[in-house]
């Protein structure tokens, strides 16, 4: 597992480095921020911000992004050391981010070129940012835990499982709630909700994890 301590330099700086992130992203907007990741302001944070113009291609979402990309690339990192025995180490993570970066901007293309076909640019707009603003709160939950998981070496395999059990409840719980809210959008355009799941969620999930795997 976690030894060397030329991994603890390497690891040290991406946790320092996603911490400074999520503090500048703090002093940019500490109220957005702090709806954000609340479970009651949620709804009000979609309402204040989904229908802005700018609002995803925005400084602060970038940033959001950038730290997200972070923290998912040091799961995987250490789910592959975990059971595959993959060594921790710099060049390995930068791929996993690099891939991280080229799957989502791939998904997010084939989903506004399928919108465009279906006439439903506006639907896809919502659910990407939906679903960004979701993995970004789930993103910001697990961080702190990860930093048990790579530095609290003792309580590796059950920090592990609750991590990997607490962030696939957690995102089931909001596609539920993005299925109730937006069901009238959904149901609306059922057969490309249906071709939107098969095509950018479950069979491109599936390709990602054997690519990481094979990474290292």
């Amino acid at each position: 597992m976690i030894s060397s301590f030329a991994t603890y330099n390497w690891l040290t700086i991406v946790v320092l480095l996603l911490f400074i992130i999520l503090t500048v992203i703090h002093k940019l907007n500490d109220v957005r921020l702090l709806k954000l990741i609340s479970f009651v302001k949620i709804d009000e944070y979609f309402l204040d911000y989904n229908h802005r113009k700018i609002s995803f291609v925005s400084f602060f979402n970038v940033l959001l992004f950038v730290f997200q990309l972070g923290v998912y690339a040091l799961l995987a990192l250490y789910i592959s050391n975990f059971y595959n025995d993959v060594v921790l180490n710099f060049n390995y993570y930068t791929s996993i981010v690099f891939t991280l970066f080229l799957f989502l901007m791939i998904r997010y293309l084939i989903g506004s070129f399928i919108a465009i076909i279906f006439g439903i640019t506006k639907v896809q707009n919502i659910l990407s940012f939906v679903k960004f603003t979701y993995f970004t709160k789930v993103a910001i939950y697990i961080y702190p835990l990860l930093l048990i998981l790579y530095y609290v070496t003792r309580y590796n395999e059950s920090v592990l499982i609750f991590i990997m059990g607490f962030s696939i409840l957690l995102l089931l719980f909001f596609y539920v709630k993005l299925l109730i809210q937006n069901q009238k959008i959904i149901f609306g355009n059922l057969f490309y909700f249906i071709l939107y799941l098969c095509a950018l969620e479950i069979i491109p999930l599936v390709y990602l994890v054997r690519l990481i795997n094979t990474l290292g």
